[in-house]
């Protein structure tokens, strides 16, 4: 079984700040044709992942089917701008205050 320390915590979190995607991707999978997909996901602020990044040093641990299969450009959100795209700043404030029930977001 692979483990993480809080040590390793802070090292991936790290990484993630230091990131131009903010982002930094521990894999525990053995492959990437795995069909289980299991990996910690280190976030700073002023990003997201299927969630968003409020605070620092957050690391959320994401589990999916694989094998890992990258992701087309036609397989993004139609509404949702292109990553560092204008609007992307909008999106995330909208994230950010969103509550259940309230419409869609435009540009």
């Amino acid at each position: 079984m692979k483990q993480m320390t809080l040590s390793d915590l802070r090292q991936q979190s790290e990484q993630a700040a230091a990131s131009p995607r903010l982002r930094a991707h521990r894999n525990f999978h053995p492959d990437l044709s795995d069909p289980v997909q299991r990996l910690a996901v280190a976030m700073e602020p002023g990003t997201w992942h299927a969630v968003l990044s409020m605070d620092k040093g957050g690391v959320i641990f994401e589990v999916k089917y694989g094998g890992y299969q990258p992701v087309s450009e036609q397989d993004a959100a139609p509404w949702a701008p292109a990553e560092n795209a204008p609007g992307t700043a909008e999106l995330m404030k909208w994230y950010a205050r969103a509550q259940v029930g309230d419409g869609g977001f435009t540009l």
